[in-house]
């Protein structure tokens, strides 16, 4: 989704120099291809980018990371995981799935300050694929951050999706088959939204990946059919 790289530039175009994003699920394929969209546009060469996993490392150690001067000056990046998901494991009664909106993550007490340290110049990116939304403290802390949800495609962008994975699999699948496919993994959710949230089950691009890679294996030379997908997926009849 191209949407954070105009935000990234223009911040930069109109003075604003240290950049916070804020990167979340559900879809934690499209959240991770976003994260590496950032990093490699404010750090191209990858020198000076730094991944740390939330969970085990504290504010302190991030706050010292994202200080640190790099070589020549050059930007430097440092994306975070889980840090938020931690938190709201932590707090009682949320689930790191669910939307923990209203809520302050309680088990990150240097969260305020390490958005407040990011030097000029340099980009914080809190990759949080498991939540659903943003939290409404970080939304306090953070006015100014840029917000990129993983939201996987439904519908026929899912189906257009799946037809692109297959060609990358050196496979092919037509537009019936692929509605199968999503239908077989999804049913209730491949093509909309459910009105309750609570039961909604997204696709998952990664998972639904792997699949497709699966029955382009077997199914050269032809392309993938639906007698391939009732054999080999888990849900087919």
């Amino acid at each position: 989704h191209p949407s954070h790289e105009v935000a990234l530039y223009g911040r930069q175009a109109r003075g604003e120099h240290s950049l916070i994003f804020f990167v979340h699920g559900p879809d934690r394929l499209l959240a991770r291809e976003a994260a590496l969209r950032i990093a490699s546009e404010v750090d191209p060469e990858g020198t000076s980018t730094s991944w740390l996993d939330g969970r085990e490392t504290t504010s302190d150690r991030i706050v010292s990371v994202i200080g640190t001067s790099t070589f020549f000056g050059a930007p430097r990046t440092v994306v975070v995981t889980d840090m938020l998901a931690r938190a709201s494991k932590e707090s009682d009664g949320v689930d790191p799935g669910d939307s923990v909106e209203g809520t302050r993550p309680r088990g990150v007490p240097g969260l305020e300050t390490l958005i407040s340290a990011v030097p000029e110049q340099n980009a914080l990116v809190l990759l949080e694929p498991s939540l659903t939304s943003v939290p409404a403290s970080f939304k306090s802390m953070a006015p100014g951050a840029t917000i990129i949800a993983g939201e996987p495609p439904r519908g026929p962008a899912l189906l257009a999706w799946i037809e692109h994975a297959a060609l990358r699999s050196e496979s092919r699948i037509d537009r019936r088959t692929a509605q199968l496919l999503a239908r077989s993994l999804y049913p209730q959710t491949w093509d909309r939204k459910p009105n309750n949230l609570r039961y909604d089950r997204p696709p998952d691009l990664e998972f639904l990946g792997q699949e497709i890679e699966k029955l382009a294996l077997a199914a050269p030379p032809g392309p993938i059919t639906s007698e391939h997908i009732g054999a080999l997926t888990s849900n087919g009849p």
